[in-house]
């Protein structure tokens, strides 16, 4: 058995709008058959009249089809008007497949370049 370890891009969006919420459909599954460590970044720029911070909602599968409707985590990137902020979170692996949705809680602009990448070691 050998221990792997793999990172790449599972989501990316140029905006989303005020007070509005990424598509799971947007987002690219994530096997986690053989992972051991799950972790995932978000990166977003903040505009200058926005007030709070982008949402990171983990959605779980058992058969990457059908998605439960409520989150399996939640957590926030941190918050700096007018910046581009990036955040990492260690994540349980439990469930099978995993994708992420992204909030703006904003109702007074878009967030930008949203990107969300996933680090995954798994044993192969």
């Amino acid at each position: 058995m050998t221990l792997n370890s793999s990172e790449w891009e599972i989501l990316n969006l140029s905006f989303i709008p005020i007070s509005t919420e990424s598509a799971l459909s947007a987002c690219t599954a994530i096997d986690l058959g053989a992972t051991v460590q799950l972790a995932f970044t978000i990166s977003n720029e903040y505009n200058v009249s926005n007030v709070s911070a982008a949402r990171v909602k983990l959605y779980t599968s058992y058969n990457n089809a059908t998605w439960d409707t409520d989150s399996y985590a939640t957590f926030d990137n941190d918050f700096t008007v007018g910046s581009t902020i990036r955040t990492t979170v260690p994540v349980c692996p439990d469930p099978r497949y995993m994708k992420v949705r992204i909030h703006n809680q904003n109702t007074t602009g878009n967030i930008s370049s949203v990107v969300v990448y996933a680090t995954q070691k798994y044993i192969s």
